[in-house]
Formats: C-alpha cells, sequence, structure tokens
C-alpha cells in the first residue's frame, strides 16, 4: 500500500504544481555577491587544474598487463552500456515528443470543428 501511494504520489504532485524554470524569479546580485561568485568560479577552475594535473600522474605510471586487460574489459561494457541507453532515450524521446505531435496534428485534420484545434491546412 505505501508503494501504491508513492507511486501515485510521484506522477500528481508535479502536475499541481505547474512550475517551470521560466517562473524562476532570478535576484540582483551585490557587488559583494558576485565577488564571492566569481571566486567560486576561480576555485572550480583550479579544482579542474589540479584534476588534470594527478590524471595526467597517474596516466604516465606503468600498468601489469593483466590489469591493462581488467580495464579494458570494464572499458568495453561501459561503453556497451552506454550505447544501449542512448538507444533507449532515442526510443522514448520518439515515444515522448514525435507520437504526441503527430497525434496532435491528426487531430487538426479530423476534429476541425473542435474549439482549441487548429486546422493547419485550412489556415
Amino acid at each position: 500500500m505505501k508503494r501504491l501511494l508513492s507511486f501515485i504520489m510521484a506522477f500528481v504532485l508535479p502536475a499541481i504544481v505547474f512550475g517551470s524554470e521560466a517562473d524562476l524569479k532570478i535576484p540582483n546580485l551585490s557587488p559583494d555577491q558576485n565577488n564571492m561568485l566569481m571566486f567560486g568560479f576561480v576555485i572550480c577552475f583550479l579544482g579542474l587544474l589540479f584534476g588534470y594535473y594527478q590524471f595526467s600522474k597517474v596516466k604516465k605510471l606503468k600498468a601489469h598487463k593483466s590489469m591493462l586487460d581488467v580495464a579494458h574489459i570494464i572499458f568495453e561494457t561501459c561503453k556497451t552500456y552506454l550505447i544501449q541507453q542512448g538507444k533507449f532515450l532515442g526510443i522514448l524521446y520518439c515515444f515522448l515528443f514525435w507520437i504526441p505531435s503527430a497525434d496532435e496534428f491528426w487531430r487538426c485534420f479530423a476534429y476541425p470543428h473542435v474549439v482549441g484545434y487548429r486546422n493547419p491546412g485550412l489556415v
């Protein structure tokens, strides 16, 4: 019962809110806040440089043949998984975008007398 209620709430609550990113109010930053934001960007960039430095150091280390084989197997497995996920997301995109669009286009011609449906062929 708890799972069913959670499942229902997960689909009902977002529909009640009717919010989007376009409704967000972006505040004006004071000069002190703007400086703090820029300081955060500098810290992030330094972290990026440090990460690249560590990556280049590790990349130069020699590894045993068996470890390289295991790493290659893991890489190929991840690559296959990502390709499968990409195919799934492509199909999901078709269901979520193209099918409703085609249905809306079909309704314009099937129900020209219904208010709210605009017939693009007659306009």
